[in-house]
């Protein structure tokens, strides 16, 4: 199969993970985290994204953005690609 599947998980951070995260003292926490202490992580979403994921791991960067930032005409149209996918 040579299709893209786009997984999207809502997962609490163990607390001696977060720990290690809040551990670099740059605020990079407050960005990953909502109030929840909660982060989404998406799990392949196309090849090229999987290889700069990859790229930016080796690096000893993180990749990471918010779905609360994106306009709402961006939000609409997501939603109609994932249609069919989630349901409704």
């Amino acid at each position: 199969m040579d299709e893209d599947i786009l997984l999207g998980c809502i997962l609490p951070w163990k607390p001696e993970a977060f720990e290690k995260l809040k551990a670099y003292g740059n605020g990079r926490e407050e960005l990953m985290t909502d109030v929840r202490g909660t982060s989404c992580f998406v799990i392949k979403f196309g090849k090229a994204g999987e290889q700069l994921a990859a790229k930016l791991w080796e690096e000893g960067k993180m990749v990471y953005a918010s779905y609360a930032s994106m306009t709402k005409r961006l939000k609409l149209a997501m939603r109609a690609r994932c249609n069919g996918v989630y349901g409704r």
